[in-house]
C-alpha cells in the first residue's frame, strides 16, 4: 500500500501560484502526482468528486466558494483527504475559520520550495500510515465476516453451557452485532447415530453439514431460527420465534430430510424458556428427551413434555423387580447389588421371554436411579468413569443380555466408589474444621467430645469413630496432645508458673496437668525447665 501513488489537487484562483506549486518540487520523485488544478471552490468540488484526490493544496481567499467552505465540504464528504491551506498574512480571519473547521496545515505566501516539500512529505507519511491502518482494518473486517458463522456458533455453544456469564455473553453479542428477536427460546437437538463407528470421519462431517444446509433451507421461510453444531457434533436448533409449532416443523423435517439419510437419528425437544440464561435448561431438556430413545426407539421425535409420565413407569419397573436394589446402592453395598442383579438375570423368564430392548429399558431405568441418587447427593454424574462416556449410547450399543448385566454392575460399583470418595472428603473436611476449632479453644477446660459434637451437630458416637479413623488417635488423647504441645511452647517462651500454663491450655487442675505432662513427655515440668536451661 505504501507504493501506491498519492493524488494531489491544486486549487488557487491565481495562475502564478498554481504554476509555482506545480513546479517548486519534483512531485513524482516523492511518490505524488498532480491530477488536476482548479481556479475556484466550485470547480475544485467537481474535481474532488471526479478524482477523489489524497491531498489538496487550496488557497483561502477565492471568489464564490472560498477555500474554507471548500475544505469544509471535502472534510465532511471525504474525511480521509488531507488539506493544506495557502494563506497570506492578511488572511488571519480566514485562518481562524480554518482552525475551527479542523484544518491543521498552512502555507504562507510567498511560497517557499523547501516548506512545500517538507509539508508534502509530512502529508505523505500520514496518508501512507492511514492507508496501512485501513488495509489492516479491511483484512480484519474480511476475516471477521468469514469467521462470523464460527463466532456465532461459539456464542450459541456458550449459551447452552451451565453457569453462563450473562454480562460476557451480552458483550459478545454486541461485538457480533447479534440480537435475538424475541424473549422465548426453545431448543431441539438432532443426533445422527453412526452405528458402531465411534468417531466422525471427514466425509461424515461433510454429510452432516449437508443436512444442516437442508435444515437451513427448510427453515429459511421462518425468522428467528438458529442452527449450529453443539460440542458433541449434534445438530442444535434454537427456535426464537413464535410463528411455528416447533414439534410439527421438526416432524416435517423428519419426514422430508432425516428419513432419507442412511443413518439412524433421534430428535429431542425442550420446553420453551423466557430468559437467555435459561437457554441451557431447554437444551438439557432436549438432550434428556433425546436420551429416551433407548426406551422409545430410534428414528423418533421426542418432546420433553411427553416423557414425564414415562419416567414414573420406569421407576415402577425397578420397584417391581426389586424394591431393595436402590436401598443397597445408597447404602454402598456392592456385593448385595451384584447378588440381586445376578438373581434377576438368572430368571429364565428374563432370559427367554424378554426382548433385548426391554432389558435395555431396565438398564436405562436403573442407571436413571443411579443418576437421581447422585443428584440428591450433589455429585456430578460426569465423575462416573471420569466423565468419559455417553451413558445412553453405551447402553444402546450393547448387544447381549450378559453385556447389559456386566455394564450395570460395573456402573453400580463405579457409582459406589464415587459416593464413598465424596463421603470421605466430606469427613476429612469435617475433621479438619473440628481440629481447627480445638486448637482455637484449648484454653476451655470444658472441651469434650459431647460438647464438640453438639457444636458441629453430629452424634458423639459417630464423631468418636470418625475421629479415630481419620486421626488414628482417640478424641481426648488428641486434645491432651494439643494441650501438652502448647504447654511446652509456653514453657519455652515464658516464665509462667506450671499451674498458670496448665490453666492456659485448659487443664485447671495442677496435679492432673503435672501427671499429663509427665505421661506425655516422660519428665516432670520442673525437670523439663532444668533441661531447657
Amino acid at each position: 500500500m505504501g507504493n501506491k501513488i498519492i493524488k494531489v489537487l491544486i486549487v488557487d484562483d491565481e495562475h502564478l501560484v498554481r504554476t509555482l506549486l506545480r513546479r517548486c518540487i519534483d512531485w513524482n520523485s516523492i511518490g505524488m502526482e498532480i491530477i488536476g488544478e482548479a481556479t475556484s471552490g466550485e470547480d475544485a468540488i467537481e474535481l474532488v468528486n471526479k478524482y477523489q484526490p489524497d491531498l489538496v493544496f487550496t488557497d483561502i481567499c477565492m471568489p464564490g466558494t472560498d477555500g474554507i467552505e471548500f475544505a469544509d465540504f471535502v472534510m465532511k464528504s471525504y474525511s480521509n483527504v488531507k488539506i493544506v491551506v495557502i494563506s497570506g498574512y492578511d488572511d488571519f480571519k480566514y485562518a481562524q475559520r480554518g482552525i475551527r473547521a479542523g484544518i491543521k496545515e498552512y502555507l504562507l505566501k510567498p511560497i517557499d520550495d523547501e516548506v512545500v516539500l517538507k509539508t508534502a512529505l509530512k502529508m505523505k507519511v500520514e496518508i501512507e500510515e492511514e492507508r496501512e491502518v485501513m488495509s489492516e482494518n479491511n483484512i480484519i473486517k474480511k476475516q471477521f465476516i468469514e469467521n462470523l458463522p464460527f463466532l456465532e456458533e461459539r456464542l450459541f455453544n456458550r449459551l447452552i453451557h451451565p453457569n453462563i456469564n450473562i454480562v460476557e455473553v451480552e458483550r459478545q453479542m454486541d461485538y457480533l452485532n447479534f440480537k435475538f428477536g424475541h424473549e422465548n427460546f426453545q431448543l431441539a437437538v438432532i443426533e445422527i447415530i453412526l452405528g458402531n463407528e465411534d468417531n466422525y470421519t471427514k466425509k461424515e462431517k461433510i454429510y452432516d453439514t449437508k443436512i444442516v444446509d437442508k435444515l437451513e433451507e427448510y427453515f429459511q421461510k421462518y425468522t428467528d431460527i438458529y442452527i449450529f453444531f453443539d460440542d458433541n457434533y449434534n445438530i442444535a436448533i434454537i427456535n426464537n420465534g413464535d410463528e411455528i409449532s416447533f414439534k410439527n416443523a421438526l416432524e416435517n423435517v423428519e419426514g422430508n430430510i432425516l428419513k432419507k439419510i442412511k443413518w439412524n437419528y433421534s430428535v429431542g425437544i425442550g420446553t420453551t424458556k423466557y430468559k437467555i440464561e435459561s437457554i441451557e435448561k431447554s437444551y438439557n431438556e432436549a438432550v434428556t428427551a433425546l436420551n429416551y430413545r433407548t426406551i422409545l426407539g430410534k428414528d423418533s421425535v421426542i418432546k420433553y413434555d411427553d416423557i414425564n409420565f414415562k419416567k414414573e413407569t420406569v421407576k415402577n419397573t425397578i420397584i417391581k423387580i426389586d424394591d431393595k436394589l436402590e436401598l443397597y446402592f445408597l447404602a454402598g453395598s456392592g456385593e448385595m447389588i451384584q447378588k440381586t442383579i445376578d438373581d434377576i438375570f438368572k430368571n429364565k423368564d428374563i432370559i427367554i421371554n424378554t426382548s433385548i430392548n426391554k432389558v435395555k429399558e431396565y438398564a436405562f431405568s436403573y442407571v436413571s436411579t443411579i443418576f437421581e441418587a447422585l443428584k440428591e447427593l450433589n455429585i456430578d454424574i460426569k465423575e462416573l468413569h471420569s466423565g468419559k462416556f455417553d451413558i445412553y449410547n453405551d447402553i444402546y450399543k450393547l448387544d447381549t443380555i450378559p453385556d447389559i448385566k456386566k455394564y450395570i454392575i460395573e456402573m453400580s460399583y463405579d457409582a459406589i466408589k464415587v459416593i464413598s470418595y465424596h463421603k470421605n472428603r466430606k469427613s476429612n473436611k469435617l475433621i479438619d474444621d473440628i481440629t481447627k476449632y480445638l486448637k482455637l479453644n484449648l484454653g476451655n477446660s470444658e472441651l469434650s467430645l459431647s460438647k464438640v459434637a453438639q457444636i458441629f451437630f453430629i452424634n458423639p458416637s459417630y464423631l468418636s469413630r470418625m475421629f479415630k479413623k481419620e486421626m488414628e488417635v482417640n478424641f481426648m488423647e488428641y486434645i491432651v496432645k494439643l494441650r501438652i504441645d502448647k504447654a511446652i511452647m509456653l514453657l519455652n517462651s515464658t516464665d509462667l508458673k506450671a499451674y498458670e500454663i496448665g490453666d492456659k491450655v485448659g487443664i485447671a487442675d495442677p496435679s492432673y496437668f503435672s501427671t499429663s505432662f509427665k505421661k506425655y513427655t516422660g519428665i516432670s515440668v520442673s525437670e523439663y525447665r532444668k533441661v531447657k536451661h
